[in-house]
């Protein structure tokens, strides 16, 4: 599974083949409970730099069912991932319950309201994380989406009551003081030129969130441009979790009595022990 903060590859057991692997100083390897309890935080949203983001969880059930389609799947993994799903619904739904809308999405929405005039805003990109920020903005605001795929950005227009701008318009783009960056990736998508064009037409009423990574924007332009990159909401998130490290401490603790009680189920119905489920 990768996302932009990590890549988490999934183990039953541990080969020869893997040794290069465990001797990478940047890799973390967790074994048997450990290994279920880091897996629990991760889909949580516990080890994101926005805590209780809940971004993470469609990612992991995404990624679980190509997994499922894969001619190489392991009976095994499957039952282990189908668990660390169901518990970690359990553990949100007791301690995590509306922790969650400090999610990207959310500090998006944060970050653009702190201005005035915020009518409209312009998405680019049309993958799940577009999604969720349809979803923070439709029913206060115009929303406008522009994306490579044309046909996934007419069903969101159809879906979601969003409007759609041809893509890769620069003038048209300019015409918004409100963006938001999905599309991440090695090619630039918008240069410095284009920033100061942009800036130069909303007489500083302007906000760029760049979510995407790696980030496709190139520009000197920052905060006080009104230019937020991922770091920058890393940054707010950590403000807001001060307000709830007493409920994540909760849901720690019961991850770990979920981690004991699958250690003791898994030993009676599985054909191996505890100790060869891996994860890193």
């Amino acid at each position: 599974m990768k996302t932009c903060q990590r890549t988490i590859v999934l183990q039953h057991s541990w080969s020869e083949a893997d040794t290069p692997v465990e001797q990478e100083p940047s890799i973390q390897k967790y074994c048997g409970k450990d290994a279920y309890i880091f897996m629990l935080e991760v889909i949580c949203g516990l080890q994101s730099h926005v805590l209780a983001e809940n971004e993470i969880t469609s990612q992991f059930k995404k990624s679980f069912l190509e997994y499922i389609k894969s001619d190489h799947k392991n009976p095994l993994l499957i039952k282990i991932m189908e668990k660390l799903l169901k518990d970690a619904k359990e553990v949100r739904t007791k301690h995590l319950i509306g922790l969650g809308h400090n999610t990207y999405a959310g500090l998006t929405r944060s970050i653009m309201e702190r201005k005035n005039k915020l009518e409209s805003i312009l998405i680019l990109g049309s993958g799940d994380l577009a999604i969720d920020l349809c979803y923070q903005f439709k029913k206060k605001y115009d929303v406008y989406i522009s994306a490579r795929n044309p046909e996934k950005v007419k069903t969101l227009c159809l879906e979601h009551g969003v409007k759609a701008v041809p893509w890769m318009d620069a003038k048209e783009y300019c015409n918004f003081s409100h963006m938001a960056n999905t599309l991440g990736g090695n090619q630039v998508l918008l240069d410095h030129s284009f920033f100061k064009s942009w800036a130069a037409s909303h007489n500083k009423n302007n906000i760029l969130v760049d979510l995407s990574s790696p980030s496709t924007i190139d520009t000197s332009f920052s905060l006080g441009e009104g230019v937020f990159r991922l770091e920058d909401l890393f940054s707010l998130g950590a403000t807001k979790n001060k307000d709830k490290m007493d409920k994540i401490s909760q849901a720690r603790d019961y991850m770990k009595k979920l981690a004991q009680h699958r250690d003791l189920s898994f030993m009676l119905s599985l054909p191996f022990g505890w100790e060869e489920l891996q994860f890193a």
